[in-house]
C-alpha cells in the first residue's frame, strides 16, 4: 500500500515550515496539528526537530513522549539521535520509527546496531540532498542542510540498504518548500536500485500531484510539509489531507495501472 506522510518540523517545541531547510517560519501548536492529522486518519507521520543535531542536543524524551501519547498513527522521529540508547527511549515511549540523518555523515553503526536490536523496519535512513544549480549534480547535506559532502545521495542509500537500514527518506533540499516541482527521475533511479521502500520529498506541489508522483517514481512512500500546511495562492496556514474517499481514488488509480 502506497503512504502519504505528512512532516511535522519542530524547533523550540514549536511547528515551523521552511524553504530549501531555511528561513524557519513559526507555524503553530504542534500538538493542535497532530490531533487534526488525527482526525484526518493520516498513514503516518514523521516528526523532525530541526535544531537538535545541528546545536548537539539530544531528543527531549519528555516532550516527544507528551506527542506520542497523542498520536494515534504510526510515527517516526529524526534529531539529536546519536546512540542505541536514545533510540531505545524513543521506541519506549510510542516511536515506531527513528529518523537518522547527521549520523549517516561519520559511519554506519549506529543503523547497524538499532536495526539488530530492533529490526530494520524501525530505521529511516534521512538522505538530504542539494543539487548544483548549472550541473544539477547531486550532493548529500547533513545537520539541517547546514553542511555540504561530496557524498553521492544515490551511493548513500545503497550504503544505508547494506547497513541494514528499512526505508530511505529521500529528501531535496533544493526544491523544499518551494511546492512547484519535485526531483521525480531521481527518485526513480533510487527506487529502481534498492530493494527497500523509497519515501520521495521535497517540493510537493499540490494533493493532485500525488497520483503522478507515485506513478512516475514507483516510490513506497510520499512525505511533504507545505501541502499539508498551507492552503491557497497566500499560503494560509490549514492543517489539511486528502480526504478519504479522494486519498482512495488516487490510491486506487494507481493499482490500477
Amino acid at each position: 500500500m502506497k503512504r502519504i506522510i505528512p512532516i511535522l518540523l519542530l524547533k523550540d517545541k514549536l511547528l515551523y515550515k521552511t524553504i530549501n531547510f531555511d528561513m524557519p517560519k513559526y507555524i503553530g501548536d504542534p500538538f493542535i496539528a497532530l490531533k487534526i492529522f488525527n482526525d484526518k486518519e493520516v498513514d503516518e507521520l514523521m516528526v523532525l526537530d530541526i535544531d537538535k543535531s545541528k546545536k548537539k542536543q539530544a531528543p527531549d524524551i519528555d516532550f516527544l513522549e507528551s506527542l506520542a501519547s497523542e498520536a494515534f498513527m504510526p510515527i517516526g522521529y529524526g534529531g539529536g539521535i546519536t546512540t542505541v540508547d536514545q533510540a531505545r527511549e524513543v521506541f519506549n515511549i510510542g516511536f515506531e520509527k527513528v529518523i537518522l540523518n547527521s549520523a549517516l555523515n561519520s559511519d554506519f553503526n549506529l543503523i547497524n546496531e538499532i536495526s539488530k536490536i530492533f529490526g530494520s523496519q524501525a530505521v529511516v535512513a534521512s538522505i538530504d540532498y542539494k543539487m548544483k544549480y548549472f550541473t544539477k549534480k547531486r550532493f548529500c547535506v547533513f545537520e539541517n542542510g547546514k553542511i555540504s559532502s561530496r557524498l553521492c545521495p544515490k551511493e548513500l542509500a545503497t550504503s544505508c540498504e547494506v547497513a541494514g537500514a528499512g526505508e530511505i527518506l529521500l529528501h531535496c533540499v533544493s526544491y523544499e518548500g518551494k511546492m512547484d516541482k519535485m526531483d521525480i527521475n531521481f527518485i526513480k533511479e533510487v527506487v529502481e536500485e534498492l530493494s527497500i521502500p523509497v519515501i520521495g520529498s521535497g517540493g510537493t506541489p499540490n494533493s493532485s500531484y500525488i497520483t503522478d508522483f507515485f506513478l512516475k517514481t514507483g516510490a513506497s512512500a510520499l512525505a511533504a510539509g507545505s501541502i499539508f500546511i498551507y492552503y491557497g495562492k497566500y499560503n494560509a496556514v490549514l492543517i489539511n489531507y486528502p480526504a478519504y474517499e479522494n486519498k482512495k481514488n488516487i490510491l486506487d488509480k494507481i493499482e490500477r495501472i
